[in-house]
C-alpha cells in the first residue's frame, strides 16, 4: 500500500515525539490529546495508538482499559495492509477513546491530604526502622565472611531503600503532587515494600 497522509482523517503531525526501533524510524501524530506512532514498511502501514494522552493522564491501567474504546485502541499495534474507510474509523474510535478517559478522570476521588501525610509518614516509619535493624545486624556481621559481589548488593539494597526515605520526604514537601500520582495506593494503604530489607537479611543470614 502506498503511504498515506494522516492529516487527511485530522491527524496533527508532532514531528518532535518521532523515534526509532529496531533500525526503523516511526512518524508520530496527536489526535484530540492521543498519539499515534506511524510506520510505512515493505510489509505495510504499521499505526499504534497509545493509551495514555500526549499531556499525562491520571488513570491506572485497570480503569482505562476498560473503557469502551480502549480494546479498538489496544487492537490497533501491527495494522497491515490499512483501508480508508478504516483510517476513518480509526480516527472516530481514537476520539472517543479520548472523550472516555476525559471524562473518567474528571470523576477520580483522590484522598485527602491528611490520608496522603498519614500514609507517607507510616512508610517513612517501615523505611527507616528497616535501615536501623541493617545498621544493627551489620555491626554484628562479620562482613569478611561474605563475597564481594554480596556485600554489593548490600550496599546497593541499602541505598535503595534510603532511596525511598528521600523520595518520600519530598513527597512530603508536594503532597499535592504526590496524591495525583498515588491517589489509589493511597486510597488502599498500600503497605510498605520489604523487598529490599528481606534480601539483606538473606544475605546476612547466608541464605543466598
Amino acid at each position: 500500500m502506498d503511504r498515506i497522509n494522516l492529516t487527511k482523517y485530522g491527524f496533527i503531525r508532532r514531528p518532535a515525539l518521532d523515534f526509532s526501533d529496531d533500525g526503523s524510524r516511526f512518524r508520530c501524530y496527536e489526535l484530540d490529546g492521543i498519539e499515534v506512532s506511524y510506520l510505512k514498511s515493505n510489509y505495510g502501514i504499521y499505526i499504534s495508538g497509545h493509551s495514555t494522552p500526549i499531556s499525562g493522564g491520571m488513570l491506572k491501567y485497570d480503569e482505562y482499559s476498560k473503557l469502551p474504546h480502549y480494546k479498538a485502541l489496544d487492537n490497533l499495534n501491527g495494522v497491515d495492509d490499512v483501508e480508508e474507510s478504516e483510517l476513518y474509523q480509526l480516527a472516530n474510535d481514537i476520539r472517543a477513546y479520548a472523550k472516555e478517559y476525559r471524562e473518567a478522570e474528571a470523576k477520580l476521588e483522590y484522598p485527602s491530604e491528611e490520608e496522603a501525610r498519614s500514609y507517607i509518614e507510616e512508610h517513612l516509619e517501615s523505611y527507616r526502622s528497616q535501615l536501623y535493624e541493617l545498621d544493627a545486624k551489620l555491626r554484628l556481621k562479620a562482613l569478611w565472611n561474605l563475597s564481594e559481589y554480596k556485600i554489593k548488593d548490600l550496599v546497593h539494597y541499602s541505598k535503595s531503600i534510603n532511596s525511598k526515605i528521600n523520595y518520600l520526604e519530598d513527597a512530603l514537601k508536594n503532597l499535592e503532587n504526590y496524591i495525583r500520582t498515588n491517589r489509589v495506593e493511597i486510597k488502599q494503604r498500600k503497605k510498605p515494600d520489604t523487598w529490599y530489607y528481606e534480601e539483606c537479611l538473606e544475605i546476612l543470614a547466608g541464605e543466598k
